[in-house]
Protein backbone atom coordinates (compact mmCIF):
# COMPACT_ATOMS: atom_id res chain seq x y z
CA UNK A 1 0.00 0.00 0.00
CA UNK A 2 2.77 2.19 0.99
CA UNK A 3 4.65 1.76 -2.30
CA UNK A 4 1.62 2.27 -4.31
CA UNK A 5 0.85 5.81 -2.39
CA UNK A 6 4.81 6.76 -4.08
CA UNK A 7 3.82 5.20 -7.25
CA UNK A 8 0.65 7.42 -7.22
CA UNK A 9 2.53 10.86 -5.92
CA UNK A 10 4.93 10.25 -8.83
CA UNK A 11 2.22 9.85 -11.70
CA UNK A 12 0.00 12.93 -10.06
CA UNK A 13 3.71 14.95 -9.82
CA UNK A 14 4.95 13.79 -12.84
CA UNK A 15 1.26 14.62 -14.92
CA UNK A 16 1.10 18.32 -13.00
CA UNK A 17 4.53 18.61 -14.60
CA UNK A 18 3.01 17.70 -18.06
CA UNK A 19 -0.13 20.37 -17.97
CA UNK A 20 2.15 23.23 -15.79
CA UNK A 21 3.15 26.36 -17.84
CA UNK A 22 5.96 28.65 -17.53
CA UNK A 23 3.91 31.47 -19.41
CA UNK A 24 6.30 34.45 -19.26
CA UNK A 25 6.36 38.23 -21.07
CA UNK A 26 8.41 40.85 -20.37
CA UNK A 27 7.20 44.16 -18.69
CA UNK A 28 7.01 46.12 -21.51
CA UNK A 29 4.36 43.20 -22.75
CA UNK A 30 1.56 44.53 -20.16
CA UNK A 31 -1.57 46.35 -20.01
CA UNK A 32 -1.56 50.08 -21.79
CA UNK A 33 1.44 49.34 -23.70
CA UNK A 34 1.75 51.14 -26.81
CA UNK A 35 2.98 49.30 -29.78
CA UNK A 36 4.56 50.78 -33.53
CA UNK A 37 1.73 51.47 -35.71
CA UNK A 38 2.14 50.10 -39.37
CA UNK A 39 4.62 47.77 -38.61
CA UNK A 40 5.69 44.00 -37.79
CA UNK A 41 6.14 44.30 -34.13
CA UNK A 42 7.99 41.87 -32.35
CA UNK A 43 6.66 39.79 -29.64
CA UNK A 44 8.75 37.35 -27.45
CA UNK A 45 8.76 35.23 -23.80
CA UNK A 46 9.65 32.30 -22.17
CA UNK A 47 7.49 29.19 -22.04
CA UNK A 48 7.55 25.27 -22.03
CA UNK A 49 10.37 23.75 -24.43
CA UNK A 50 9.44 23.44 -27.88
CA UNK A 51 6.23 24.18 -27.13
CA UNK A 52 3.45 25.87 -29.56
CA UNK A 53 3.15 29.49 -29.04
CA UNK A 54 -0.37 31.47 -30.34
CA UNK A 55 -1.27 35.09 -30.37
CA UNK A 56 -4.39 36.51 -31.50
CA UNK A 57 -4.80 40.36 -31.49
CA UNK A 58 -8.43 42.24 -31.31
CA UNK A 59 -7.53 44.11 -34.01
CA UNK A 60 -7.90 40.78 -36.33
CA UNK A 61 -4.11 39.45 -37.03
CA UNK A 62 -2.89 36.24 -35.68
CA UNK A 63 0.51 35.01 -34.99
CA UNK A 64 2.04 31.88 -34.10
CA UNK A 65 5.71 30.00 -33.50
CA UNK A 66 7.34 27.53 -31.24
CA UNK A 67 9.59 27.90 -28.30
CA UNK A 68 13.28 26.56 -28.79
CA UNK A 69 14.66 23.81 -26.77
CA UNK A 70 14.69 26.36 -23.89
CA UNK A 71 11.81 27.85 -24.43
CA UNK A 72 12.62 30.90 -25.71
CA UNK A 73 9.86 32.41 -28.57
CA UNK A 74 10.06 35.23 -30.96
CA UNK A 75 7.37 36.05 -33.47
CA UNK A 76 5.96 39.19 -35.25
CA UNK A 77 2.51 40.53 -35.23
CA UNK A 78 1.34 43.42 -37.72
CA UNK A 79 -0.12 46.36 -36.34
CA UNK A 80 -2.36 48.93 -38.06
CA UNK A 81 -2.55 52.48 -38.50
CA UNK A 82 -2.93 54.46 -34.93
CA UNK A 83 -5.33 53.25 -32.31
CA UNK A 84 -7.15 51.34 -30.08
CA UNK A 85 -7.67 50.33 -27.29
CA UNK A 86 -6.57 47.27 -28.15
CA UNK A 87 -6.06 43.65 -26.96
CA UNK A 88 -3.92 40.62 -26.97
CA UNK A 89 -4.07 37.15 -26.14
CA UNK A 90 -0.87 34.97 -26.16
CA UNK A 91 -1.35 31.20 -25.17
CA UNK A 92 0.71 28.23 -25.43
CA UNK A 93 -2.23 25.90 -24.96
CA UNK A 94 -2.11 25.59 -21.30
CA UNK A 95 -1.93 29.07 -20.08
CA UNK A 96 -3.75 32.42 -21.86
CA UNK A 97 -2.18 36.23 -21.29
CA UNK A 98 -4.48 38.69 -21.76
CA UNK A 99 -2.76 42.07 -22.08
CA UNK A 100 -5.36 44.77 -22.25
CA UNK A 101 -5.60 48.44 -22.85
CA UNK A 102 -3.23 47.97 -26.27
CA UNK A 103 -2.89 51.94 -28.10
CA UNK A 104 -0.95 51.52 -31.74
CA UNK A 105 0.79 55.26 -32.50
CA UNK A 106 4.46 55.78 -32.43
CA UNK A 107 6.58 54.86 -30.14
CA UNK A 108 10.54 56.58 -29.31
CA UNK A 109 13.37 55.27 -26.53
CA UNK A 110 14.27 58.06 -24.77
CA UNK A 111 17.91 57.67 -23.00
CA UNK A 112 21.05 59.46 -21.66
CA UNK A 113 21.94 60.95 -18.40
CA UNK A 114 20.55 63.42 -15.42
CA UNK A 115 19.08 65.63 -17.87
CA UNK A 116 17.02 63.24 -19.90
CA UNK A 117 15.76 61.04 -16.66
CA UNK A 118 15.03 64.78 -15.08
CA UNK A 119 11.50 64.03 -14.21
CA UNK A 120 8.91 66.46 -14.82
CA UNK A 121 8.29 67.82 -11.18
CA UNK A 122 11.99 68.20 -11.24
CA UNK A 123 14.80 67.60 -8.79
CA UNK A 124 13.78 68.68 -5.93
CA UNK A 125 13.89 71.11 -3.82
CA UNK A 126 16.78 72.58 -5.41
CA UNK A 127 15.59 72.14 -9.42
CA UNK A 128 11.73 71.75 -10.15
CA UNK A 129 11.31 72.21 -13.66
CA UNK A 130 9.74 75.79 -14.81
CA UNK A 131 6.07 75.79 -14.21
CA UNK A 132 5.90 71.89 -13.16
CA UNK A 133 2.95 72.30 -11.16
CA UNK A 134 0.74 73.66 -13.80
CA UNK A 135 2.09 71.10 -16.36
CA UNK A 136 1.57 68.39 -13.81
CA UNK A 137 -1.89 69.52 -13.26
CA UNK A 138 -2.91 69.96 -16.89
CA UNK A 139 -0.98 66.39 -17.87
CA UNK A 140 -4.63 64.31 -18.02
CA UNK A 141 -4.22 62.27 -21.55
CA UNK A 142 -4.66 58.69 -21.79
CA UNK A 143 -3.13 58.88 -25.88
CA UNK A 144 0.38 60.00 -24.18
CA UNK A 145 2.22 56.77 -22.24
CA UNK A 146 5.80 56.31 -20.79
CA UNK A 147 7.23 53.17 -19.84
CA UNK A 148 10.26 53.95 -17.57
CA UNK A 149 13.60 51.27 -17.33
CA UNK A 150 14.05 50.61 -14.16
CA UNK A 151 18.08 51.34 -13.50
CA UNK A 152 20.00 48.10 -13.84
CA UNK A 153 23.68 47.24 -14.65
CA UNK A 154 24.38 43.88 -15.90
CA UNK A 155 28.36 42.43 -16.59
CA UNK A 156 26.00 40.09 -19.20
CA UNK A 157 23.40 40.95 -21.75
CA UNK A 158 19.79 40.14 -20.14
CA UNK A 159 16.63 40.16 -21.94
CA UNK A 160 14.31 41.29 -19.68
CA UNK A 161 13.54 44.86 -17.47
CA UNK A 162 11.48 45.80 -15.09
CA UNK A 163 9.00 48.66 -15.69
CA UNK A 164 5.28 49.59 -15.71
CA UNK A 165 3.52 51.06 -18.59
CA UNK A 166 1.80 54.38 -16.94
CA UNK A 167 -0.77 56.52 -18.79
CA UNK A 168 -0.27 60.38 -18.44
CA UNK A 169 -2.31 62.10 -16.00
CA UNK A 170 -1.21 64.38 -12.59
CA UNK A 171 -0.82 61.17 -10.33
CA UNK A 172 1.80 59.69 -13.01
CA UNK A 173 3.18 62.48 -15.09
CA UNK A 174 5.41 64.15 -12.41
CA UNK A 175 7.66 60.77 -12.19
CA UNK A 176 7.75 61.01 -16.00
CA UNK A 177 10.80 61.90 -18.00
CA UNK A 178 10.79 65.74 -18.29
CA UNK A 179 12.27 66.06 -21.79
CA UNK A 180 10.58 62.65 -22.61
CA UNK A 181 6.91 64.11 -21.76
CA UNK A 182 7.19 67.85 -23.49
CA UNK A 183 8.53 66.04 -26.83
CA UNK A 184 5.34 63.41 -26.52
CA UNK A 185 2.74 65.74 -25.69
CA UNK A 186 3.97 68.14 -29.05
CA UNK A 187 3.96 65.15 -30.92
CA UNK A 188 0.29 64.10 -29.95
CA UNK A 189 -0.88 67.43 -30.00
CA UNK A 190 0.38 67.69 -33.69
CA UNK A 191 -0.01 64.04 -34.90
CA UNK A 192 -3.18 63.35 -33.31
CA UNK A 193 -2.27 59.83 -32.55
CA UNK A 194 -1.18 57.77 -29.34
CA UNK A 195 2.93 58.50 -28.17
CA UNK A 196 4.49 55.82 -26.29
CA UNK A 197 8.02 56.43 -24.73
CA UNK A 198 10.31 54.18 -23.50
CA UNK A 199 12.69 55.78 -21.18
CA UNK A 200 15.79 54.22 -20.08
CA UNK A 201 17.81 56.54 -18.78
CA UNK A 202 20.74 57.17 -15.19
CA UNK A 203 22.22 60.08 -13.91
CA UNK A 204 25.93 60.72 -14.06
CA UNK A 205 26.48 57.49 -16.65
CA UNK A 206 29.20 58.10 -19.56
CA UNK A 207 28.22 57.01 -23.13
CA UNK A 208 30.24 54.08 -22.98
CA UNK A 209 28.30 52.70 -20.14
CA UNK A 210 25.71 52.63 -23.52
CA UNK A 211 27.35 50.87 -25.88
CA UNK A 212 27.77 46.90 -26.43
CA UNK A 213 31.08 45.02 -25.64
CA UNK A 214 31.86 44.31 -29.27
CA UNK A 215 31.33 48.13 -30.62
CA UNK A 216 33.60 49.11 -28.17
CA UNK A 217 36.02 46.46 -28.72
CA UNK A 218 36.35 48.30 -32.37
CA UNK A 219 37.42 51.47 -30.73
CA UNK A 220 39.88 50.14 -28.50
CA UNK A 221 40.02 52.71 -26.32
CA UNK A 222 38.45 50.41 -23.23
CA UNK A 223 39.53 47.08 -23.76
CA UNK A 224 41.73 47.64 -20.78
CA UNK A 225 38.55 48.60 -18.68
CA UNK A 226 36.75 45.81 -20.00
CA UNK A 227 39.15 43.65 -19.28
CA UNK A 228 39.63 44.44 -15.91
CA UNK A 229 35.78 44.34 -15.68
CA UNK A 230 35.65 40.78 -16.21
CA UNK A 231 38.42 40.06 -14.25
CA UNK A 232 37.32 41.53 -11.53
CA UNK A 233 33.96 39.85 -11.37
CA UNK A 234 35.24 36.85 -13.22
CA UNK A 235 32.90 34.45 -10.90
CA UNK A 236 29.82 35.97 -12.83
CA UNK A 237 31.36 36.08 -16.57
CA UNK A 238 28.37 33.68 -17.25
CA UNK A 239 25.49 35.17 -15.51
CA UNK A 240 23.63 38.40 -15.80
CA UNK A 241 24.25 39.30 -12.18
CA UNK A 242 24.05 42.73 -11.42
CA UNK A 243 26.64 45.20 -10.71
CA UNK A 244 24.62 47.90 -8.43
CA UNK A 245 25.50 48.82 -4.46
CA UNK A 246 22.17 47.04 -3.13
CA UNK A 247 23.98 43.57 -4.18
CA UNK A 248 27.51 44.54 -2.89
CA UNK A 249 29.22 43.49 -6.13
CA UNK A 250 30.30 47.26 -7.08
CA UNK A 251 31.93 49.35 -4.48
CA UNK A 252 33.44 52.35 -6.76
CA UNK A 253 29.59 52.97 -7.88
CA UNK A 254 29.10 57.00 -7.76
CA UNK A 255 25.92 57.41 -5.29
CA UNK A 256 24.38 60.18 -7.45
CA UNK A 257 24.47 57.85 -10.83
CA UNK A 258 26.72 54.93 -11.76
CA UNK A 259 29.09 53.20 -13.95
CA UNK A 260 31.60 56.28 -14.35
CA UNK A 261 34.35 53.16 -14.93
CA UNK A 262 32.42 50.83 -16.18
CA UNK A 263 31.73 50.50 -19.78
CA UNK A 264 28.92 48.28 -21.96
CA UNK A 265 27.04 47.93 -18.50
CA UNK A 266 23.54 49.99 -19.06
CA UNK A 267 23.78 48.25 -22.95
CA UNK A 268 23.72 45.04 -21.30
CA UNK A 269 20.86 45.82 -19.18
CA UNK A 270 18.87 48.48 -20.04
CA UNK A 271 19.40 48.54 -23.90
CA UNK A 272 19.56 45.30 -24.74
CA UNK A 273 16.36 43.79 -23.32
CA UNK A 274 14.35 46.38 -25.47
CA UNK A 275 16.72 46.04 -28.96
CA UNK A 276 13.22 43.52 -30.65
CA UNK A 277 10.47 46.56 -29.47
CA UNK A 278 9.90 47.99 -32.84
CA UNK A 279 10.54 51.92 -32.42
CA UNK A 280 9.86 55.35 -34.68
CA UNK A 281 13.30 56.58 -32.92
CA UNK A 282 15.50 58.10 -30.38
CA UNK A 283 15.34 61.14 -28.41
CA UNK A 284 19.10 61.16 -26.50
CA UNK A 285 20.31 64.22 -23.77
CA UNK A 286 24.08 63.18 -22.45
CA UNK A 287 27.08 64.52 -22.70
CA UNK A 288 28.45 65.69 -19.53
CA UNK A 289 30.00 62.82 -18.08
CA UNK A 290 32.31 62.91 -21.27
CA UNK A 291 33.04 66.34 -21.11
CA UNK A 292 36.63 65.46 -19.97
CA UNK A 293 36.98 63.65 -23.22
CA UNK A 294 35.44 65.56 -26.26
CA UNK A 295 38.07 64.19 -28.86
CA UNK A 296 36.94 60.06 -27.93
CA UNK A 297 33.34 61.53 -27.90
CA UNK A 298 33.90 62.35 -31.55
CA UNK A 299 34.31 58.96 -32.08
CA UNK A 300 32.50 57.27 -29.13
CA UNK A 301 29.17 59.17 -29.77
CA UNK A 302 28.43 58.32 -33.36
CA UNK A 303 30.01 54.66 -32.69
CA UNK A 304 27.09 54.49 -30.31
CA UNK A 305 24.26 55.15 -32.70
CA UNK A 306 25.69 52.69 -35.31
CA UNK A 307 26.12 50.30 -32.73
CA UNK A 308 22.37 50.56 -31.96
CA UNK A 309 21.10 50.82 -35.35
CA UNK A 310 22.98 47.52 -36.41
CA UNK A 311 21.23 46.07 -33.26
CA UNK A 312 18.11 46.93 -33.96
CA UNK A 313 18.12 46.39 -37.93
CA UNK A 314 17.32 49.40 -39.50
CA UNK A 315 18.49 53.32 -39.33
CA UNK A 316 16.06 54.48 -37.24
CA UNK A 317 15.92 58.46 -36.58
CA UNK A 318 18.36 59.50 -33.98
CA UNK A 319 17.48 63.15 -32.51
CA UNK A 320 20.10 64.33 -29.42
CA UNK A 321 20.26 67.41 -27.44
CA UNK A 322 23.57 69.62 -27.17
CA UNK A 323 25.01 70.34 -23.60
CA UNK A 324 23.89 73.59 -22.35
CA UNK A 325 26.02 76.16 -21.00
CA UNK A 326 27.45 75.38 -17.21
CA UNK A 327 30.34 76.34 -15.68
CA UNK A 328 32.86 72.99 -15.07
CA UNK A 329 35.88 73.25 -12.77
CA UNK A 330 38.64 70.32 -12.48
CA UNK A 331 39.77 68.58 -15.80
CA UNK A 332 36.21 69.47 -17.23
CA UNK A 333 36.97 73.30 -17.36
CA UNK A 334 36.89 74.83 -21.07
CA UNK A 335 35.81 71.94 -22.28
CA UNK A 336 32.26 71.52 -22.71
CA UNK A 337 32.81 74.04 -26.19
CA UNK A 338 34.73 71.22 -27.49
CA UNK A 339 32.08 68.17 -26.34
CA UNK A 340 29.52 70.45 -28.32
CA UNK A 341 31.37 70.65 -31.27
CA UNK A 342 31.90 66.97 -31.05
CA UNK A 343 27.86 66.89 -31.01
CA UNK A 344 27.80 68.58 -33.86
CA UNK A 345 29.94 67.12 -36.02
CA UNK A 346 27.76 63.69 -35.42
CA UNK A 347 25.15 65.46 -37.46
CA UNK A 348 27.53 63.78 -40.60
CA UNK A 349 25.58 60.85 -40.02
CA UNK A 350 22.40 60.52 -41.73
CA UNK A 351 19.13 60.63 -40.09
CA UNK A 352 20.21 62.66 -37.42
CA UNK A 353 19.40 65.89 -36.01
CA UNK A 354 20.36 68.26 -32.85
CA UNK A 355 18.63 70.35 -30.71
CA UNK A 356 20.69 73.62 -29.75
CA UNK A 357 20.32 74.43 -25.58
CA UNK A 358 22.68 77.33 -26.29
CA UNK A 359 20.17 79.54 -24.81
CA UNK A 360 18.74 77.64 -22.08
CA UNK A 361 20.25 78.33 -18.87
CA UNK A 362 19.82 80.86 -15.99
CA UNK A 363 22.19 79.82 -13.62
CA UNK A 364 26.05 78.44 -14.70
CA UNK A 365 26.25 76.31 -11.61
CA UNK A 366 23.45 74.21 -12.15
CA UNK A 367 23.75 71.63 -14.51
CA UNK A 368 20.46 70.56 -14.91
CA UNK A 369 18.47 73.77 -17.02
CA UNK A 370 14.74 73.82 -15.81
CA UNK A 371 13.25 74.55 -18.77
CA UNK A 372 12.79 71.48 -20.40
CA UNK A 373 9.52 72.31 -22.40
CA UNK A 374 11.98 74.24 -24.77
CA UNK A 375 14.63 70.54 -25.12
CA UNK A 376 11.66 68.44 -25.87
CA UNK A 377 9.69 70.93 -27.88
CA UNK A 378 12.91 71.49 -30.03
CA UNK A 379 13.24 67.75 -30.05
CA UNK A 380 9.71 67.26 -31.66
CA UNK A 381 10.42 70.28 -34.38
CA UNK A 382 12.80 67.69 -35.66
CA UNK A 383 10.83 64.65 -35.75
CA UNK A 384 7.71 66.60 -36.75
CA UNK A 385 9.38 67.98 -40.01
CA UNK A 386 11.95 65.15 -40.59
CA UNK A 387 10.19 61.89 -39.13
CA UNK A 388 6.18 63.18 -40.19
CA UNK A 389 6.83 65.61 -42.97
CA UNK A 390 5.42 68.53 -41.53
CA UNK A 391 7.05 71.66 -43.44
CA UNK A 392 8.71 73.45 -39.66
CA UNK A 393 11.98 74.92 -39.50
CA UNK A 394 13.26 72.66 -37.03
CA UNK A 395 16.95 73.80 -36.36
CA UNK A 396 18.74 76.88 -35.55
CA UNK A 397 21.83 78.31 -38.01
CA UNK A 398 24.37 75.23 -38.42
CA UNK A 399 27.70 76.52 -39.79
CA UNK A 400 28.17 75.59 -43.18
CA UNK A 401 31.17 77.70 -44.90
CA UNK A 402 33.71 80.38 -44.35
CA UNK A 403 34.78 82.90 -47.29
CA UNK A 404 37.64 84.79 -46.54
CA UNK A 405 38.25 88.32 -47.90
CA UNK A 406 41.56 90.10 -47.09
CA UNK A 407 40.80 91.07 -43.07
CA UNK A 408 37.01 89.88 -42.71
CA UNK A 409 35.71 86.11 -42.84
CA UNK A 410 32.53 85.65 -43.75
CA UNK A 411 29.88 82.72 -42.57
CA UNK A 412 27.18 80.71 -44.09
CA UNK A 413 25.04 78.72 -42.22
CA UNK A 414 22.25 75.88 -43.24
CA UNK A 415 19.03 76.51 -41.15
CA UNK A 416 18.74 80.00 -41.90
CA UNK A 417 14.80 79.88 -41.59
CA UNK A 418 12.95 82.87 -42.67
CA UNK A 419 16.46 84.84 -41.95
CA UNK A 420 19.43 85.33 -39.54
CA UNK A 421 19.01 87.58 -36.64
CA UNK A 422 20.49 88.38 -33.22
CA UNK A 423 19.71 88.92 -29.37
CA UNK A 424 20.68 92.05 -27.71
CA UNK A 425 22.15 95.13 -29.44
CA UNK A 426 25.18 93.30 -30.67
CA UNK A 427 26.57 89.69 -31.85
CA UNK A 428 28.81 88.41 -29.16
CA UNK A 429 30.83 85.11 -28.54
CA UNK A 430 32.65 85.48 -31.67
CA UNK A 431 36.48 84.77 -31.91
CA UNK A 432 39.06 84.70 -35.33
CA UNK A 433 42.69 83.38 -35.05
CA UNK A 434 45.57 83.89 -37.75
CA UNK A 435 47.37 80.76 -38.99
CA UNK A 436 48.81 80.54 -35.22
CA UNK A 437 45.57 79.58 -34.57
CA UNK A 438 45.72 82.01 -31.36
CA UNK A 439 41.79 83.42 -31.54
CA UNK A 440 41.11 86.91 -30.29
CA UNK A 441 37.89 88.34 -29.70
CA UNK A 442 35.78 89.82 -32.92
CA UNK A 443 33.18 92.05 -33.65
CA UNK A 444 30.67 90.41 -36.33
CA UNK A 445 27.36 91.95 -37.97
CA UNK A 446 24.72 90.32 -40.35
CA UNK A 447 24.64 90.79 -43.64
CA UNK A 448 22.80 89.20 -46.30
CA UNK A 449 21.56 86.32 -44.32
CA UNK A 450 25.51 85.39 -43.11
CA UNK A 451 28.28 86.84 -40.28
CA UNK A 452 30.92 88.85 -41.55
CA UNK A 453 33.19 88.90 -38.46
CA UNK A 454 36.88 90.85 -38.42
CA UNK A 455 39.26 92.36 -35.33
CA UNK A 456 41.67 94.79 -35.72
CA UNK A 457 44.07 92.61 -34.61
CA UNK A 458 44.10 90.08 -37.03
CA UNK A 459 45.48 91.27 -40.70
CA UNK A 460 44.93 87.82 -42.18
CA UNK A 461 42.20 85.60 -40.60
CA UNK A 462 41.96 82.22 -41.25
CA UNK A 463 39.30 80.65 -38.82
CA UNK A 464 36.74 81.79 -37.03
CA UNK A 465 34.93 80.10 -33.76
CA UNK A 466 31.69 81.09 -32.25
CA UNK A 467 30.40 79.91 -28.70
CA UNK A 468 33.48 78.56 -27.56
CA UNK A 469 33.70 78.69 -23.70
CA UNK A 470 31.93 76.84 -21.22
CA UNK A 471 29.26 79.29 -20.08
CA UNK A 472 29.35 80.56 -23.92
CA UNK A 473 25.50 81.79 -24.41
CA UNK A 474 23.33 82.26 -27.66
CA UNK A 475 23.41 85.68 -29.37
CA UNK A 476 22.66 83.80 -32.71
CA UNK A 477 18.79 82.84 -33.70
CA UNK A 478 17.13 82.64 -36.83
CA UNK A 479 14.03 85.09 -37.09
CA UNK A 480 12.06 81.46 -35.53
CA UNK A 481 13.78 81.74 -32.24
CA UNK A 482 16.10 78.89 -32.74
CA UNK A 483 19.51 79.48 -31.98
CA UNK A 484 22.86 79.29 -33.29
CA UNK A 485 24.76 75.99 -32.38
CA UNK A 486 28.70 76.65 -30.70
CA UNK A 487 31.30 76.00 -33.51
CA UNK A 488 34.89 75.71 -34.55
CA UNK A 489 35.73 76.26 -38.32
CA UNK A 490 39.41 74.19 -37.21
CA UNK A 491 36.98 71.29 -37.08
CA UNK A 492 35.55 71.33 -40.62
Amino acid sequence: MKYLKLLLIILFTSCSSEKSSDLKLMDLFSDGMVLQQKSKTKIWGISNANGRINIESSWGVKSSTKADTNGNWITEIDTPKAGGPYSMKITDGIKTKEIKDILIGEVWFASGQSNMEMPLEGYLPAEPIDNADQEILNSLNDNIRMFTVSNNVTLSKIDTVDGKWLRSNPENSRYFSATGYFFAKKLQKDLGIPIGIISSNWGGTPAESWVSEEKLRTLKDFDKDIDALYKRYENFQNQPVPLDENRGNVKDANPKGCCLSLPMVLYNAMVNPIINYKIAGVIWYQGESNVPRPKQYQKLFPLMINDWRNRWGYDFPFYFVQLAPFKYDGESKNKLAELRDAQRLTLKLPNTGMAVTLDNTKDFHLIHPTNKESVGLRLAYIALNRSYNKEIIDSGPLYKSILINKNKITIEFNYVGSGLSKKGNKLIEFEIAAKNKKFVKANAKIKNNKVIVWSNKISNPKYVRYGWKDTSTASLFNKEGLPASSFNSLNN
